[in-house]
């Protein structure tokens, strides 16, 4: 009989656990969205095509207000080259035996350049030695840009590197337009020279007049140096920022340790970023630089890159362009001896630790070119 009776209460539990999760399913669930009446989705299924009957050709598109507020930001930081100043990155290439040189066209400017006939030693951390190529102004910090004193701009002024130019090649010659509408447009042409490292640089404008607020540009240069050579503290030491102002010999930045040098309006010729045999050297042709302020910053083997060299300079461009040559190369006797004037030379005594980079022992010229290097082999 007590069998039976709990039986029975086992029967009667388990019934009740059915019936209060039965329960519990009906409560929780969530509520059921009403269903939308088919007016209302008619509408908006017709929203779009309504949209595109009210854009028919000949009738004016009312801006969207998001567009209004960017048109506006645009305008106040890149005044008359607002349409340039948004666009996707290209590259392009200017290249003869010696050298392979890449261009970007956020910028105009040079990207990278790739020596073809010289190589630098790098080593793990296991101390195996690798060749690589030797290549020049390729970091991505790097910086090579213009401030265009631009009228109506929130800054006062616009950054050539943040523009998108428009590139057209012909031949060995590429140049790099930024519109300002209008007809308007600030350019930059590169002429690379046949089995030389000499670039034929300009940079131009049409129509800027009452764009500039000044008829004179800023160039601003920061270049962080690669490692070269295998003795990097030797290399450190080694390079520089170096200039020759008008009527004086060439001189640098202290090579050792931080250091800036301001020459105010002291005319100067050309400036070059120097490793300790490789350079990039800008020159002046038919007018002098103002303004200029070199400085090198030290690093340590432990940093990625080997030194930190910055420069700026003004340029006059009263006339709408300005002309200058720029060589990014070897800094040897052969490389520079078809255009460099044979001026008084200095003689300073420089080993050399790559190998087939430039390999023997090295004397060091310092005269109208940059550090010009003259080697035998060993």
């Amino acid at each position: 009989m007590e069998e039976k009776q709990s039986q029975i209460s086992t029967f009667v539990g388990i019934g009740l656990i059915f019936l209060l999760l039965y329960l519990w399913m009906q409560y929780s669930k969530p509520p059921e969205q009403p269903e939308q009446p088919p007016a209302q989705t008619n509408a908006q299924q017709n929203t779009a095509p309504a949209q595109q009957q009210a854009a028919t050709p000949g009738q004016p598109v009312a801006q969207v207000p998001g567009d209004t507020v960017n048109n506006a930001m645009a305008n106040a930081r890149f005044g008359a080259f607002a349409a340039a100043g948004a666009g996707t990155e290209q590259f392009e290439t200017l290249e003869n035996d010696l050298v392979k040189i890449t261009f970007s066209t956020k910028g105009g400017a040079i990207k990278e350049v790739f020596l073809k006939k010289f190589e630098k030693i790098s080593a793990d951390t296991a101390g195996v030695e690798t060749q690589n190529p030797v290549r020049l102004l390729e970091d991505s910090k790097n910086r090579f840009e213009y401030e265009l004193p631009v009228m109506g701009t929130a800054a006062g002024k616009v950054l050539s590197s943040e523009l998108f130019f428009t590139a057209a090649k012909n031949g060995n010659t590429i140049t790099f337009r930024a519109d300002a509408g209008q007809g308007r447009y600030f350019e930059q042409r590169y002429s690379l020279r046949a089995d030389d490292y000499a670039i034929d640089y300009q940079v131009s404008g049409n129509g800027l007049q009452n764009v500039l607020s000044q008829q004179q540009l800023r160039l601003n240069w920061v270049n962080h140096l690669d490692k070269l050579e295998k003795n990097q503290t030797y290399e450190r030491t080694m390079s520089s920022v170096y200039f020759k102002k008008a009527d004086a010999s060439a001189d640098y930045c202290d090579c050792r340790s931080n250091d800036v040098e301001s020459l105010g309006q002291e005319p100067v010729q050309w400036f070059s970023h120097s490793n300790q045999f490789f350079n990039t050297t800008l020159m002046a042709n038919g007018f002098t630089f103002r303004e200029f302020v070199g400085e090198t910053m030290m690093f340590t083997d432990a940093d990625p890159d080997l030194k930190l060299l910055r420069t700026t300079a003004v340029l006059p461009f009263e006339s709408g362009s300005a002309n200058m040559t720029s060589i990014p190369a070897p800094t040897n006797l052969t490389a520079f001896g078809r255009w460099v004037p044979r001026w008084k030379i200095l003689f300073l005594l420089a080993p050399v630790f790559s190998e087939r980079s430039i390999a023997g022992s090295c004397t060091r010229f310092l005269s109208f070119s940059p550090v010009i290097s003259v080697c035998r082999a060993s």
